[in-house]
């Protein structure tokens, strides 16, 4: 700025001075006219372009990738996602489908709410969060999928492997008692016929279940009582690595 601001007063010096040359008399004018026209002309300096020059390579280079990688911060991903379809009508699941709670209107016949993850899986190795109010009595697990249509899934528990979750109900060893709110991991290895109960906030391995029947299977969460806060589906930390 300093070196703008010394250019501009040496300009005005010149023009103030060339405006008094032309308002002499012609004659002094005119002899003085070679030296007013050399002060008159003056060089244009060409910026250096190289330090104006946007760098085009770091903003454009990769550009769909760096614009993927700044969404990762904005969106969520739920690795299960429940099926309406095959819920209860005296459940109520949210807009996303990633939770579920009980409504008023509950049918009097009715002593549990199977519901299914809409994605089944028949090869490798998943895992999905799930968590919990500690009221809450749920059978979390494993099922094949059922033949018939998932909105009439009836004695659908013999063709699960599940790990059954109980609060302040009781009835179960003290290591599958929750506290408070809780999350569990479901690690699932399809290869093996694993399926492995994990308490995150506890830090323990509930059971690792071995299963027998075949084909795909889905995630499995039949709730036996739930309290009035939901049941939700953990959202998973995404992270992306360059090969």
């Amino acid at each position: 700025m300093d070196e703008i601001s010394k250019k501009m007063e040496d300009l005005l010096i010149t023009v103030t001075a060339i405006e008094q040359e032309m308002g002499r008399a012609d004659v002094l004018f005119l002899q003085n006219f070679n030296a007013t026209m050399k002060r008159a002309q003056r060089t244009v300096e060409v910026p250096d372009v190289s330090e104006v020059l946007i760098d085009v390579a770091k903003h454009l280079g990769n550009l769909k990738f760096q614009v993927w990688e700044k969404m990762l911060g904005m969106v969520q991903y739920t690795p299960v996602i429940l099926d309406p379809n095959s819920a209860s009508p005296s459940l109520l699941l949210s807009e996303d489908l990633t939770s579920v709670q009980e409504v008023k209107n509950r049918e009097p016949y009715e002593s549990e709410w199977p519901i299914l993850g809409s994605q089944g899986f028949s090869s490798g190795k998943h895992q999905w969060d799930v968590e919990i109010n500690r009221d809450t009595i749920i059978d979390i697990g494993i099922t094949k999928e059922p033949p018939e249509l998932r909105s009439t899934l009836n004695n659908i528990s013999s063709k699960c492997c599940y790990e059954r979750l109980t609060g302040s109900c009781g009835g179960l060893p003290k290591k599958s008692e929750l506290q408070g709110k809780n999350k569990i991991r479901v690690l699932l290895d399809c290869d093996q016929n694993i399926v492995s109960f994990f308490d995150i906030y506890g830090k323990e391995t509930l059971s690792t279940k071995k299963y027998t029947f075949t084909g795909k299977v889905f995630p499995f969460f039949n709730l036996l009582y739930l309290p009035p806060e939901p049941l939700k589906m953990v959202p998973a930390k995404v992270k992306v690595t360059v090969q």
